[in-house]
C-alpha cells in the first residue's frame, strides 16, 4: 500500500522527484486541490508554484478525476487548465456516469486512457477519504495529501474532515499544515 507525502498546497509536490521515480501521469484533484469547492477559479498560490516548476515540461499531460455531477463544469474546468498550465488534461467525472473516488473506476480509466501502469500515477488531493484511498485502492506509485486549497465548501465538509482524522488517524504533522479536526 503506498504511503502518502504531505505538502502545503499541490503547487509543492515535488514533481521532478516524481518524475525521477518513475511516474508518468500526475492525477489531480479538482475541488479543493487546484479550484475553491466547485468553482473554476483557481488557487493563486498552487497554480503559480505548478509554473514555478515547469509542470508542462515533465507532465505535458495529467489527469483529473473529479466527483462533481457536471460534465459541462468539469469539461470547462479542463479547459481553463490547459490554458493555464499548458498542458493537456483528460478529464472525466461522476457525471459521465463512473463511480466517485474513492472507486477506483476513474483511476482505471486514466491509466487506460494514457497506456500506463497504475504504479506510473501518481495522486495530489486534499482529502484522506478520497484522494488517498483513490490512490492506495489504485497502488498508484506516488500520493500528495495537500492543505484543502480555497474556500467554498458545503458546511458539512469541516465536520466530515474530523471523522476522516478520526478514521484514518490521528496523525501528528510538523512543519506542513494539513487537513485536520479544526481547520
Amino acid at each position: 500500500m503506498p504511503s502518502y507525502e504531505l505538502y502545503e498546497h499541490a503547487g509543492c509536490v515535488p514533481f521532478a522527484d516524481w518524475k525521477a521515480k518513475g511516474i508518468e501521469i500526475p492525477v489531480f484533484d479538482k475541488d479543493g486541490t487546484l479550484t475553491h469547492a466547485n468553482q473554476l477559479e483557481f488557487v493563486d498560490e498552487v497554480i503559480e508554484g505548478l509554473k514555478q516548476q515547469q509542470l508542462s515540461s515533465m507532465y505535458p499531460s495529467i489527469g483529473v478525476p473529479s466527483n462533481n455531477h457536471s460534465m459541462e463544469h468539469v469539461r470547462a474546468f479542463a479547459e481553463k487548465l490547459e490554458s493555464e498550465l499548458d498542458v493537456s488534461v483528460f478529464a472525466i467525472c461522476r457525471g459521465q456516469g463512473y463511480k466517485g473516488k474513492p472507486s477506483i473506476e476513474m483511476g482505471l480509466a486514466i491509466a487506460r486512457h494514457f497506456d500506463v501502469r497504475l504504479d506510473q500515477l501518481g495522486v495530489i488531493g486534499d482529502r484522506r477519504l478520497t484522494d488517498v484511498r483513490f490512490g492506495r485502492k489504485l497502488g498508484v506509485g506516488a500520493i500528495a495529501l495537500c492543505k484543502k486549497a480555497g474556500e467554498g465548501d458545503t458546511k458539512w465538509v469541516p465536520s466530515l474532515r474530523r471523522v476522516e482524522a478520526v478514521i484514518v488517524g490521528t496523525e501528528r504533522f510538523a512543519k506542513v499544515a494539513i487537513p485536520s479536526p479544526g481547520y
